[in-house]
C-alpha cells in the first residue's frame, strides 16, 4: 500500500474513532467514567481487520493520540484516560490478531465463532486489569467496586466490538460474497428499512411502559429484527448495515432518555441498559449469520454452475462412498481404497488419516488440498472440505465435499 494512501486511511479511521468515542463519552457513567457501550472498540478491531499488518503500528499511535485528545477536550483526567485508552487499544489489537490467526484455513462459521469467543475472553482480561489499574490510580481499595466496574467494562467492550465490527464489515463488504441486488430487491430493502425505522421509533419511544404494556412491546421489539433481515436479503449487506445502524441510533436515543420496553418499573439500576446492550448485539450478530447464509448459498450456486464441487458421504465402518455427483462426470470411486489409489503418493497418507478421523479431531474443519489422478501423468488439485463425522443408524459417517480447480500436467 502506498504510504500516502495508508496515511489517508489511518486518518479516516482515526476520525471515525473520535466520532464514536464522543458518542460513547456522552453515555459514560459520571462516577466510574467508563462508557456503558464503547463503540471505538468496534472501530479499532474493524480497522485492524481492514488494514495490512504493516500499518498497525501507525494506526495504534493515531487512535491513541485521538483518544487522548478527545479526553482532554471533554475534561476527563489525563492519567486515567491514558490508562483506559492504552489498555483498550491493546485488547482490540489482541482481538484482531487472535481472530485472524484462528480464522486461517477455516470456514466462515468457525471464523465468526472464533472471533466471538476471542472477544469475550480478551475483553474479560482487559476489564479485570483495567478496573484494578483504575482503582490503583484513584487510590481506591480493590473490592466490590472494582468487580462492578469490570462487569461494566467487559459489557461495554463486547457490545462495541460485536456491534461495531458487524456493521462496519457489512459496509466494507469484508469477507463477503454477494450478488448485486436487483431492482425489486432494492425496493423491498428500502421499504423494509423505512418500516424498520418507524417501528423502532414507536416501540422504543414509550416512556416507562406499564406492566400491562410490557408483553406487547417486548413482542413488537422483535419486528425490527425481522425487518433488518429482510433489508439485508433484499438490499444487500450495505443496506443491511444501514438498517442496523438506524435501529441502533433510535434505540440509543430513546434509551438515553429512559424510554423503551426495557425500562420497566421495578428494574434495578443498570438492568435496562444491559438489556439494550444484549438487544443491539443480537441485532448485529443476526445480520452476520444472515450474511454467512447468503454467502454460502451464492458460493454453492456458483460451484454447482461451474461443476466444480461435489458432495460425498463416507461410511466409516465399511469405507463405502456415495457421491452427490461424480467429481469428473464419470462414475466415482465407490470405496475409500479406490479413492486412495487415485491420490498422489505424497498426499495419500494425509487424506487416509483425514477420512478415517472421528468427529472432534483437530484440523477437520480446515480445507485439505491433495492431488488426484485423472489420466496418466495428469493430476488435478482437489480441495477436501470435511464437514465432520456424524452418527447414523448404521454407525458413523462423514459428510464432505470436493472442490476441483483447473487440472495441470506433470507429477
Amino acid at each position: 500500500m502506498p504510504f500516502a494512501s495508508m496515511l489517508g486511511r489511518i486518518a479516516l479511521w482515526a476520525a471515525l474513532y473520535v466520532a464514536c468515542a464522543h458518542l460513547s463519552f456522552a453515555l459514560d457513567d459520571p462516577v466510574t467514567q467508563v462508557s456503558f457501550v464503547w463503540f471505538p472498540a468496534g472501530v479499532a478491531v474493524a480497522a485492524f481487520f481492514a488494514m495490512p499488518r504493516a500499518a498497525w503500528g501507525p494506526l495504534v499511535a493515531a487512535l491513541f493520540a485521538a483518544d487522548l485528545g478527545l479526553s482532554a477536550l471533554t475534561g476527563h483526567p489525563l492519567v486515567p484516560s491514558a490508562w483506559l485508552a492504552g489498555l483498550s487499544l491493546v485488547s482490540t489489537l489482541g482481538i484482531a490478531w487472535l481472530s485472524q490467526r484462528y480464522a486461517q484455513g477455516r470456514d466462515d462459521l468457525h471464523a465468526v465463532l472464533g472471533w466471538v469467543a476471542v472477544t469475550f475472553v480478551v475483553s474479560a482480561l482487559a476489564a479485570v486489569a483495567g478496573s484494578a489499574g483504575l482503582a490503583l490510580i484513584k487510590h481506591e481499595v480493590l473490592g466490590e467496586t472494582v468487580s462492578d466496574l469490570a462487569w461494566i467494562w467487559w459489557a461495554a467492550t463486547v457490545t462495541g466490538v460485536l456491534f461495531g465490527v458487524s456493521v462496519l464489515m457489512g459496509f466494507m463488504g469484508f469477507r463477503t460474497v454477494e450478488a448485486p441486488p436487483g431492482p425489486i430487491g432494492r425496493i423491498v430493502g428500502i421499504a423494509a428499512w423505512l418500516l424498520l425505522a418507524a417501528m423502532t421509533w414507536y416501540v422504543f419511544g414509550v416512556h416507562r411502559p406499564s406492566t400491562s404494556q410490557a408483553p406487547l412491546l417486548m413482542g413488537l421489539a422483535c419486528i425490527p429484527l425481522a425487518l433488518a433481515t429482510v433489508t439485508t436479503l433484499g438490499g444487500g449487506n450495505r443496506m443491511g448495515s444501514l438498517a442496523v445502524l438506524t435501529m441502533a441510533a433510535i434505540v440509543i436515543y430513546h434509551s438515553d432518555a429512559g424510554r423503551g420496553p426495557f425500562f420497566l418499573r421495578g428494574f434495578l439500576p443498570g438492568e435496562p441498559l444491559l438489556l439494550v446492550q444484549c438487544y443491539l448485539v443480537s441485532v448485529a450478530m443476526l445480520q452476520v449469520f444472515v450474511r454467512m447464509l447468503t454467502r454460502g448459498i451464492l458460493r454453492q450456486r456458483t460451484a454447482n454452475a461451474d461443476g466444480r464441487e461435489t458432495l460425498y458421504r463416507l461410511d466409516l465402518a465399511s469405507g463405502t462412498i456415495v457421491w452427490d455427483a461424480p467429481p469428473d462426470g464419470r462414475p466415482g470411486p465407490g470405496t475409500l481404497d479406490e479413492v486412495l489409489r487415485q491420490v498422489h503418493p505424497d498426499d495419500r497418507q494425509g487424506l487416509r488419516e483425514r477420512l478415517r478421523a472421528a468427529d472432534g479431531t483437530p484440523g477437520l474443519d480446515r480445507p485439505f488440498p491433495f492431488r488426484l489422478a485423472t489420466a496418466p501423468d495428469q493430476w488435478t488439485t482437489v480441495v477436501d472440505l470435511n464437514r465432520g463425522a456424524m452418527m447414523g443408524p448404521d454407525g458413523a459417517f462423514i459428510i464432505g465435499s470436493w472442490r476441483l480447480p483447473t487440472p495441470h500436467r506433470g507429477a
